[in-house]
């Protein structure tokens, strides 16, 4: 296959041939900086008025933040995995009381055979967010690729862009395990749509709007929600606002209202009405039963 071609991707298993096939034509160059652990206290961070110029995957092992990539927001947590393309605009926060800590790994992509930047279908490219869990395995490349780059001699570039293979395709195989195997290629383009409301689903997105951002309609993307989740848009919005509200309530110091206002709400009573419906108990009780229970943290989505 030429390293260039535009694609039309069919199916989910059609993806995996693609990428066995067009990935050895692929050079993944490092780029400076081109790969760093950062902790920084009051950190911000913004790419404006300047875009990205290359590749960038950042993994989150501490701390809580948000990053918004072409203003959509993203939280960054223990196990987020983020990749930013060229030409993202980025923008950054952390918890002043939860710094975060970083891994980073610049890089870009050329062809083989002409040894010019490659042009990558969007469809090969994985998403933007996704969480790694357990994340200690990708944390512990993460970190040698690090420690590699700080050499930067012929062997460690030449084990980093090997590395940064691996990485491309670990993030694929994660993101089409949480595809859920639907067959449609724009359930591709769902996903992100998807994944957006689980890392904000404080915010509000309307049908429509959603619909309009993978150029469908909402009647299409309804059905292709129901698909690949089982729920409606609406249903699926509401899931993940409760399902954040849970992991809130059991593992933050946050009160009732606070996770409320967090999640969007307009007060406490219609939360606790929503919350109620759904898991047949209170926030207050649920509070109550969970902090009762001896077990690790589970992921808040």
């Amino acid at each position: 296959m030429e390293p260039n071609r535009q694609v039309t991707i069919s199916s989910q298993s059609e993806i995996t041939t693609i990428l066995a096939e067009i990935l050895p034509t692929w050079i993944f160059r490092p780029q400076e900086p081109a790969g760093l652990r950062f902790m920084q206290r009051n950190w911000y961070w913004v790419t404006n008025p300047y875009a990205l110029k290359d590749y960038d995957l950042w993994l989150c092992v501490k701390g809580k933040g948000q990053m918004k990539v072409n203003g959509e927001p993203f939280v960054l947590e223990r196990g987020a995995a983020m990749l930013f393309r060229p030409g993202d605009q980025l923008e950054g926060t952390q918890d002043p009381n939860d710094t975060l800590v970083i891994y980073a790994a610049h890089f870009d992509i050329y062809s083989v055979e002409t040894r010019k930047r490659a042009m990558i279908n969007e469809a090969l490219i994985p998403r933007i967010w996704r969480k790694v869990d357990p994340v200690e395995p990708m944390e512990r490349m993460m970190q040698h690729y690090a420690s590699i780059a700080e050499q930067m001699d012929e062997l460690s570039r030449l084990e980093m862009s090997a590395l940064l293979q691996v990485f491309w395709t670990w993030l694929w195989r994660i993101d089409l395990e949480q595809l859920g195997g639907c067959p449609e290629y724009l359930q591709l383009y769902l996903a992100p749509v998807l994944d957006s409301v689980k890392a904000d689903p404080g915010k509000r997105y309307p049908l429509e709007a959603m619909a309009n951002r993978i150029g469908i309609s909402p009647d299409h993307f309804s059905r292709l929600c129901k698909r690949l989740t089982g729920l409606s848009f609406q249903s699926y919005c509401i899931q993940a606002r409760i399902h954040r509200a849970c992991w809130l309530l059991r593992w933050s110091p946050m009160t009732v209202s606070e996770v409320a206002s967090e999640l969007g709400y307009p007060d406490i009573y219609s939360f606790s009405r929503q919350f109620r419906k759904i898991k047949g108990i209170s926030p207050r009780a649920y509070r109550q039963k969970s902090r009762g229970l001896e077990q690790e943290p589970a992921t808040p989505w």
